[in-house]
């Protein structure tokens, strides 16, 4: 299931250790972003023309509003929550909901890698606990948040 998943993330020609502890920090970092960008979301700057969805990406990726609801975010954009979802898909690619779960990921496992305890990266992400951190790294992206913290 996991190589079916990459497959079809990272294409024909990847080839990913079984053993993620056998990659280097580069190595894992480079095949998550391009998962994500697989997905529709640029790790680095989006192409979103509209000031507002600039603006909801740059205070996520910040880490201002990673535990903002979609509620909140259109509120503070001055938008609708329906607009402010068809808007934020339309710009970014992918869906609000599915981009800030995307950035909270991300932010987990760069604070895990850089040596933090599972539990406070949890916490550091904006996830509810560090199970929930650890269900959702791993239905996600198959690679268990406790492969990142071996590696390390």
């Amino acid at each position: 299931m996991r190589e079916n998943f990459y497959a079809g993330i990272l294409g024909q020609n990847t080839n990913l250790p079984q053993d993620l502890c056998s990659i280097s920090d580069d190595e894992l970092i480079q095949t998550v972003e391009h998962m994500l960008s697989e997905l529709g979301v640029n790790s680095n700057k989006t192409k979103a023309k509209d000031e507002r969805i600039q603006q909801i990406i740059a205070n996520i990726v910040l880490g201002k509003w990673l535990n903002y609801s979609v509620k909140e975010i259109a509120e503070a954009v001055f938008l609708s929550e329906s607009r402010l979802t068809h808007l934020f898909k339309e710009e970014a690619g992918v869906s609000l909901k599915s981009y800030i779960l995307i950035r909270k990921m991300e932010r987990a496992y760069k604070y895990v890698s850089s040596g933090g305890k599972i539990t406070q990266a949890a916490q550091e992400a904006g996830f509810s606990s560090s199970a929930h951190l650890a269900y959702t790294c791993k239905t996600l992206t198959g690679i268990s948040i406790t492969d990142v913290l071996k590696h390390h």
